[in-house]
């Protein structure tokens, strides 16, 4: 142990707190907004063995909350910049890259080595993989999230209560937002990130964590802690049923498409405002997201039919190509990107 790196710490948890930090193993989910600050801090901390899983890479859009990332980072994935600058603060711990998206199996192989877990992620899919690996596995875990200027965290022991008890399944595909679309203010998911890490930091230390959903409101600056118990008829850490939304219709895989193929049928699920904002110069059928997921679609068009479905940044139209999959459609594309990266390869600016 490096004592002149840590003597700040001795003060406040002793030589042989520092230590249990040094032993203790944390898988960080998302290297973003949350995983940023929390793997930051903990590398800090002097936590001797951090896992980092992240499959996306480092975006201009990302800078202005993803604060382990700069300019020079850009188009690189971000567990392998995460490893790069984490062993810039402090080389004396170990830092594991997972550069892979997550599922609930493959959650269960990594955390089996773990000790406390720290999902940051950004989406339902991975967070209820990850709930159910920390249930299937009983390990105690830590969700953090962030959307506009609302802030949540909570610390879950499974053998008392999980991330289900409070959220039973994910809600419906179209009434979830996700950054891109809602927004989010960098400085937010730098507080709950703080927070996380220092919640973990107790944790090791064996200090008491009660199990209270914390939500944090950036607008007014207050915490509020709500406590919770046990859903007596949890899927997640009652009856064990793992893994449900890998197989949910939420989930169908959909093929992407990178260029406008002039011979498919394109659908704009965009909203009406949007397109004066940005349209293309392709011929398209405008048919709003929230009409699709009702079920309504072109009578004429017939299932074979190659379609194409594009919105701003491709996150409403995957969830449109899901829902005509489901209706029987057989050769749906999601156009990867959105309009925003059409605008892009044409090199033509959009403020959108």
């Amino acid at each position: 142990m490096n004592y002149k790196r840590y003597q700040r710490h001795f003060p406040v948890m002793g030589i042989e707190g520092q230590q249990k930090l040094q032993n203790a193993r944390v898988c960080i989910i998302g290297c973003g907004g949350i995983g940023s600050p929390v793997s930051m801090y903990l590398a800090a901390a002097g936590v001797g063995t951090l896992g980092l899983v992240d499959f996306d890479v480092v975006e201009l859009s990302n800078l202005q909350r993803q604060i382990l990332f700069t300019e020079n980072d850009l188009g690189v994935a971000k567990s392998t910049v995460a490893v790069k600058h984490l062993s810039q603060i402090n080389s004396d711990i170990q830092l594991i890259e997972y550069n892979e998206r997550l599922d609930f199996k493959r959650a269960c192989e990594i955390f089996a080595s773990y000790d406390l877990i720290i999902d940051g992620s950004d989406n339902f899919q991975t967070r209820y993989a990850v709930n159910d690996a920390c249930c299937k596995l009983n390990k105690p875990f830590i969700s953090s999230s962030v959307l506009k200027s609302q802030a949540q965290l909570s610390f879950f022991d499974p053998t008392k209560s999980c991330y289900r008890c409070l959220y039973p399944s994910p809600p419906p595909a179209h009434l979830v937002p996700n950054c891109s679309e809602a927004g989010v203010l960098g400085a937010s998911v730098g507080v709950v990130g703080t927070m996380a890490a220092n919640m973990a930091v107790n944790f090791f230390l064996g200090k008491e964590i009660k199990q209270h959903l914390m939500i944090f409101d950036s607008d007014v600056l207050t915490w509020q802690s709500y406590g919770f118990k046990r859903n007596p008829n949890c899927k997640g850490c009652v009856t064990h049923e793992f893994g449900l939304e890998q197989n949910n219709k939420a989930t169908i895989e959909v093929q992407k498409a990178y260029q406008l193929d002039p011979e498919a049928l394109i659908i704009d699920v965009r909203e009406g405002w949007e397109l004066d904002i940005a349209s293309l110069d392709v011929k398209v059928e405008h048919l709003p997201l929230a009409q699709v997921l009702q079920g309504s679609v072109l009578e004429c068009v017939n299932k074979t039919q190659k379609i194409i479905v594009i919105c701003k940044l491709g996150v409403r139209s995957q969830k449109a190509a899901q829902k005509l999959i489901e209706l029987g459609f057989e050769n749906v594309y999601n156009y990867e990107g959105g309009i925003a990266r059409y605008f892009e390869e044409q090199q033509k600016e959009i403020c959108y």
